[in-house]
């Protein structure tokens, strides 16, 4: 449903209003430019970023660390929350040790992760792994465990075993909530990779912003955070079209390939 004109014309001005203020405020509070600069700073810092080619390779490798933190967490948690349904017995025993891991601060473990995985772009994305993986999990285990009984109730009168209702009925009702944690996972894998940037980096959109603030470069480490935004907009763009299409994945699932051959 289209927005409203007025909603749209009120958003903007709000924004017009937020940058201009800030303009101001900057151009004439010598205190208040060193802590945030101008949005005309910024302007200038990003265009010398993109002129020189830096604002590319750092938005490469960082996008680069967080899709494959997003891709590798996301599976890998879906998978383990949706199988972990076959056994009620499994789901009971683990699922207080998954809520716990779930609620670590991952972030805390970075000197361990320099130890495990060393400084390269494997650091990074085992970071945006660990961010990712137990949203996942969750979504994906509390979406099996709200399929309709009902459902359950008709295969199993069918003589359908365990294995075909997780496949047929499990996995296809669950792929809201997959896809949820999806939308969740894209700003945590970033804000992995970012961290993993923090610890240790030579390059990266998180290793000019780091860089930037330790010279109190203000608007050169806001424009470098400018393209992490541009980021994760572009990763929620992903998300929202694979969640378009959740039908076609529904029916890949859950209907057999001669029906869908011949529809």
């Amino acid at each position: 449903m289209p927005e409203p004109k007025r909603v749209r014309i009120a958003r903007w001005a709000i924004l017009l209003i937020i940058l201009v203020s800030w303009e101001l405020i900057g151009t004439f509070d010598t205190s208040f430019n060193f802590l945030l600069g101008t949005p005309s700073q910024i302007i200038v810092e990003l265009s010398t970023l993109v002129r020189s080619g830096e604002f590319f390779h750092d938005a490469y490798i960082t996008g680069a660390e967080a899709l494959g933190g997003l891709v590798l967490g996301t599976v890998v948690g879906t998978l383990a929350g949706l199988t972990v349904w076959l056994s009620n017995s499994v789901a009971a025993a683990t699922r207080p040790f998954v809520f716990a891991l779930s609620s670590f601060p991952v972030f805390a473990i970075a000197p361990l992760m320099i130890v495990w995985f060393g400084v390269g772009i494997e650091m990074k994305i085992a970071f945006a792994t660990l961010a990712t993986v137990f949203v996942a999990f969750n979504q994906a285990y509390s979406g099996a465990h709200m399929v309709s009984k009902d459902y359950l109730e008709v295969m199993r009168g069918f003589g359908a075993s365990r294995w075909l209702q997780f496949r047929k009925i499990v996995v296809p009702s669950s792929l809201d909530w997959v896809l949820a944690a999806l939308r969740v996972n894209t700003g945590l894998s970033l804000l992995g990779a970012f961290i993993g940037e923090f610890v240790a980096a030579d390059s990266g959109l998180g290793h000019v912003i780091m860089a930037a603030a330790s010279l109190y470069k203000v608007p050169k480490a806001l424009a470098a955070a400018f393209g992490i935004v541009l980021l994760a907009a572009c990763f929620n763009w992903l998300a929202g079209l694979i969640e378009k299409h959740r039908g076609v994945l529904i029916q890949y699932i859950s209907v057999p390939k001669a029906i869908r051959k011949y529809k």
